[in-house]
């Protein structure tokens, strides 16, 4: 079932049941395309379609996957300043949406005549995602960055993070994630597994201090986590696969564990 929720402010927020954008004269195989055209090596054809669907919050959150996966590569300053802006622009357009409570709970309404709109809410919770997305990308950025100060700042900022993270996650639970679409539960997946990842692979001494602030430390949830996004088929299948190699390959490779165990999985991953 198709909805489409109006946020105001030219912000555009129809979504079809698994919270995919729904996009005028585009089938979803062409929608979940453009997501993949980046990581297809297709630069060019990638920017023009995240620049064309601008007021599209899931689509600006793939325009920072898509840029932050370019700075990491080139490490230019004017890669990493397009991301800082691509975050500003994702970040804006999913609080516009959050603060717009009224409006899409009346046109909600008047669509349905007054039942319950589980995509309305899906689509919130999303944006609320997005935002922790948004913080993460920012805190790597920042982890990118020479200055100590900078690195603190994005201490702060995966510390934000995990808080939106791990709140989204206790209030959804309870009704095993029921009323999340499956883009949203993947999102919500996907930040989950990196949270996980990242901070498993720390040195026990500074494990044990992120550990007592909260932080989730457990690999074998990482990699389930991780698992299931990138064989979900959804828009962050390819940073979930991304994330599996640095962990089959590079972190493996960097701690001289050997790649033999992961290696299949790997090899599966580049396939696919």
């Amino acid at each position: 079932m198709d909805t489409t929720a109006a946020a105001g402010g030219g912000v555009s927020t129809a979504i079809d049941a698994r919270g995919l954008p729904i996009l005028p004269g585009m089938t979803e195989a062409q929608v979940r395309e453009g997501f993949a055209l980046f990581f297809m090596n297709r630069q060019e054809e990638a920017v023009e379609f995240f620049n064309s669907h601008k007021n599209v919050p899931l689509m600006a959150m793939g325009k920072v996957a898509m840029v932050f996966a370019r700075a990491v590569m080139s490490l230019e300053p004017a890669d990493i300043e397009a991301v800082h802006t691509a975050v500003a622009e994702a970040e804006a357009l999913a609080k516009q949406v959050l603060n717009a409570p009224s409006r899409l709970a009346t046109f909600s309404r008047w669509i349905t005549g007054g039942k319950k709109q589980l995509e309305t809410d899906s689509l919130k919770v999303h944006c609320d995602v997005m935002i922790a997305e948004c913080s993460v990308v920012g805190a790597l950025v920042l982890f990118m960055q020479e200055s100590i100060l900078d690195k603190m700042k994005g201490v702060w900022k995966m510390y934000d993070a995990w808080g939106h993270y791990s709140r989204i996650h206790k209030e959804h639970e309870a009704n095993n994630f029921a009323n999340l679409d499956a883009e949203t539960r993947s999102g919500l997946c996907w930040g989950m597994g990196v949270f996980n990842l990242a901070c498993s692979v720390l040195p026990p001494n500074v494990l044990r201090v992120v550990s007592a602030f909260g932080f989730p430390t457990d690999r074998t949830v990482a990699l389930r986590e991780l698992r299931h996004v990138f064989h979900d088929n959804c828009v962050r299948s390819p940073l979930a696969g991304l994330a599996l190699l640095m962990h089959h390959v590079g972190l493996q490779s960097a701690f001289a564990h050997g790649e033999s165990r992961y290696l299949p999985e790997a090899m599966e991953v580049l396939r696919i």
